[in-house]
């Protein structure tokens, strides 16, 4: 039991003397040996989040909701030579029924950014 107080009174005299000696700009620990920093990454764009885009067709046309949808991710492209634009569905939802006769089908499709 006194083996034990009396390591632990060495620990904390030894970490308080560190902790003086850095409170006062000055250290007793030897400094460290440099290391091999690792290559630095290569510097790439970072990449841009796709870019939802929503077309919709009141006659419940799944090719007229998605063909809208298209025109409008091609609308944002606008003034670029040889615009292209990839795309893939992300959501295809809709309504249809009631008093009125919905009949809407709505695409929603997510470009790749430019």
């Amino acid at each position: 039991m006194f083996k034990k107080l009396v390591l632990i009174a060495i620990l904390f005299t030894m970490v308080m003397s560190v902790a003086v000696a850095f409170s006062n700009g000055t250290s007793t620990a030897p400094a460290p040996a440099p290391a091999s920093a690792p290559a630095p990454a290569p510097k790439t764009k970072p990449a841009s989040a796709p870019v939802l885009f929503e077309g919709t067709s009141s006659k419940g046309d799944l090719e007229e909701a998605l063909k809208t949808a298209i025109e409008s991710a091609m609308a944002s492209r606008k003034g670029i030579a040889d615009a292209m634009v990839e795309w893939k569905i992300k959501e295809i939802s809709g309504a249809q029924g009631g008093i009125a006769g919905v009949d809407r089908l709505t695409v929603t499709i997510e470009v790749k950014p430019q």
